[in-house]
């Protein structure tokens, strides 16, 4: 997937969360649009690490998470995955 593929995804997911009353998550969706146009794609590979780290602590935020923000994450660690 290319950065403005990922860029809109981004922009149409921030305002289905904004309808659905989420307006932090479609906050931290906006922070991340801003930085991934700044971004190269192994620097999105590293956010994506930082927003969903690998193993037992991204277990345990998903966990600890509402389902609807888990997967948030999870959508969001996965997009910035795949940006090439």
């Amino acid at each position: 997937m290319t950065k403005e593929e990922a860029i809109d995804w981004l922009f149409t997911v921030k305002f289905v969360l904004s309808d659905a009353g989420e307006s932090w998550l479609a906050g931290f969706i906006e922070d991340i649009e801003l930085a991934v146009r700044h971004m190269n794609a192994e620097l999105c590979r590293e956010y994506a690490d930082h927003i969903l780290p690998g193993g037992y602590r991204g277990h345990v935020r998903l966990v600890l998470s509402r389902p609807y923000e888990a997967r948030v994450f999870a959508f969001l660690a996965a997009l910035l995955r795949s940006i090439e």
